[in-house]
C-alpha cells in the first residue's frame, strides 16, 4: 500500500505546524529501536486517519508494527527492524488548522551480533481506516488418520500381480525339489534291497 506521503511543499509546511525533532534523528545510527517518535512544533490533529508513519527497510519492506499514535504534538509508531542498513521514515500529519504536512528522512540500523531480525511486511500494517490490518489466516490442511490409505497383505498382493506370480512359482519349485528327493531315496533303498537279495 503506497502512502504518497510527500503531500506538501516546504513553504506550505512552514506556515503551519512543522516537524521539530525525531527519534532516531536524521542520519543517526542506532543499535536497537522500539519506536519512531516525531515531535512537532504544536499539537497535530488526532484522528484515525490523520497521522501515519511508514518505516521502510533496505529491502523495501515495511517494519512498523502498529498505526501511529498521537499525543498532542508527538506522533509515535512502534517498529521491529529487520536487517542492518538504511531505513527510511515516511510520515504524514495534519496540523491543528487542518492542513496536511509530510516529509521523509532516514537513519541507519546497526544491530549487535546475534540480534533477531524481524521479517517485515509487504506493505503498511495500518489500513486506510487507521486500524492495524490483520493478516489473512493461512489455511491449514490436516489429514485425519482415516484418510490415509491402509495396505493389507491382500491389498498388496492385488496391487502387485507380478509379486503374486513369483510367490506361486516359488511354491512349485519347492514341491518339485521335495518330490525329486523322495524319489531318489526310494531308488537308493530299492538298489540296496536288490543287492542284499542277490548276495543271499
Amino acid at each position: 500500500m503506497s502512502l504518497g506521503l510527500v503531500l506538501a511543499s516546504a513553504s506550505t509546511a512552514s506556515a503551519h505546524e512543522a516537524l521539530s525533532s525525531t527519534n532516531p534523528a536524521e542520519g543517526a545510527t542506532v543499535t536497537e529501536l522500539a519506536a519512531v517518535e516525531l515531535v512537532f512544533t504544536d499539537e497535530i490533529l488526532d484522528e484515525p486517519t490523520s497521522g501515519r508513519t511508514e518505516v521502510l527497510g533496505p529491502d523495501g519492506r515495511n517494519y512498523e508494527t502498529d498505526c501511529a499514535q498521537i499525543d498532542g504534538a508527538v506522533m509515535t509508531t512502534a517498529v521491529a527492524l529487520g536487517a542492518a542498513g538504511e531505513y527510511r521514515v515516511l510520515w504524514r500529519a495534519v496540523s491543528g488548522d487542518g492542513h496536511p504536512i509530510s516529509a521523509e528522512y532516514s537513519f541507519t540500523y546497526a544491530p549487535p551480533a546475534g540480534a533477531v531480525a524481524a521479517a517485515g511486511s509487504d506493505g503498511s500494517v495500518c489500513g486506510d481506516d487507521g486500524q492495524v490490518v490483520e493478516p489473512s489466516p493461512v489455511a491449514e490442511i490436516t489429514v485425519a488418520p482415516t484418510d490415509l490409505p491402509s495396505e493389507t497383505p491382500t491389498d498388496a498382493a492385488a496391487a502387485d500381480p507380478a509379486s503374486t506370480q513369483d510367490q506361486g512359482a516359488g511354491v512349485w519349485v519347492w514341491v518339485g525339489v521335495t518330490a525329486g528327493v523322495v524319489a531318489l531315496i526310494a531308488l537308493i533303498a530299492w538298489l540296496i534291497a536288490a543287492r542284499r537279495r542277490k548276495s543271499a
